[in-house]
């Protein structure tokens, strides 16, 4: 077990060099400021690619888009805290160890996508957040 949590210890700084691919250490940084600048531009993605979602958000001033409904999760553990099943996890890793950060937003917008039609039927930023922190145990792998 001592060489898989060496493993896991080098895995992390490769993770996190701010000169190599994936640069997530400013995601946990104070404040958090990559994680920002990343809803920003998942906010702008959104409303080219999944518009009618990204209007019907803006009605609720409350989801702070999309930093209320899991995004800080989707992108400070690339979805490892997620309520998204295991294998999709594992999937979604392989494709970012691949593609780098790009891969997160791709499945945010397909959620987004996805759950288009139950997200413009819900009537308030509460009932949003709690889909979708359930709407993701739905999805068959």
């Amino acid at each position: 077990t001592t060489r898989l949590v060496e493993d896991a210890f080098w895995m992390l700084c490769a993770l996190s060099n701010p000169e190599g691919k994936y640069a997530l250490r400013m995601l946990w940084a104070p404040g958090m400021p990559l994680v920002h600048t990343y809803f920003y531009v998942f906010s702008r993605l959104l409303e080219k690619h999944v518009p009618r979602v990204a209007k019907h958000f803006d009605q609720f001033p409350e989801l702070a888009l999309p930093a209320s409904y899991e995004g800080t999760q989707w992108f400070t553990s690339i979805f490892v805290s997620s309520s998204l099943p295991f294998n999709f996890v594992l999937r979604i890793w392989d494709c970012f160890l691949s593609e780098g950060m790009k891969i997160v937003f791709r499945v945010g917008l397909a959620m987004m996508s996805f759950f288009e039609k139950d997200l413009l039927a819900l009537a308030d930023g509460a009932e949003v957040i709690e889909f979708l922190q359930g709407a993701y145990r739905t999805l068959d792998p």
